[in-house]
């Protein structure tokens, strides 16, 4: 099932929200996480479907409590050298990453996306 999400306000360098609004694609593997711009991606997530807005470059768009947004920075989650992902004071950008990096990142902001609209819902 599909949940409706808030789309993020329009910031400096990102598409302004109705250009975001396009059908959700699944997954992609391999090569398919190349491109430039804005996706949706439906992402399955503890046994639904979760979208998650996707820049090619800078990486999948996560909901703040506040009602705001940010683009998710691997160097939030990993710190250390695990996966050779933190680079010091240059972390690895979404575009250089692995397909299997891209696609743990992806389906990390759909579980918090998904918990944080969750938590809401219940109060």
């Amino acid at each position: 099932a599909h949940r409706a999400q808030a789309v993020p306000p329009h910031l400096p360098g990102c598409p302004p929200p109705g250009a975001m609004a396009q059908s959700p694609e699944d997954m992609p593997v391999g090569n398919g996480w190349v491109w430039t711009g804005m996706k949706t991606i439906k992402v399955p997530c503890e046994g639904e479907d979760e979208l998650v807005m996707v820049d090619g470059e800078k990486g999948p768009i996560v909901n703040m409590a506040d009602g705001g947004w940010k683009f998710f920075r691997w160097d939030n989650m990993v710190k250390g050298s695990k996966a050779g992902q933190w680079l010091g004071d240059m972390p690895q950008q979404f575009y250089q990453m692995s397909s299997t990096g891209k696609e743990i990142m992806v389906h990390q902001v759909a579980k918090t996306n998904k918990r944080l609209r969750d938590r809401f819902v219940t109060l």
